[in-house]
């Protein structure tokens, strides 16, 4: 983990994620970006719903550590 800046948190406090499947020697990802330039990869063992909540959750989890709050996701519908 590295810390954050407070100034850095106070402005950019409220996260928006854009999350897109990616396939690589057929092998299935989640990438997911967020609009301070930072991306990210999970590995999806399965295509299953739950399996994208679950990574979801995990993401939501790590911003929120860091002092931030997603407020919105945006993704396709090939998800």
């Amino acid at each position: 983990m590295v810390d954050i800046p407070s100034e850095l948190v106070q402005v950019q406090e409220e996260v928006i994620l854009t999350l897109d499947g990616m396939t690589v020697n057929s092998q299935k990802f989640l990438t997911i970006s967020i609009h301070l330039f930072y991306q990210t990869a999970h590995y999806m063992p399965s295509t299953m719903a739950e399996s994208y909540r679950a990574a979801i959750e995990d993401v939501i989890s790590v911003y929120r550590m860091g002092g931030f709050q997603v407020v919105e996701i945006h993704f396709d519908n090939e998800i």
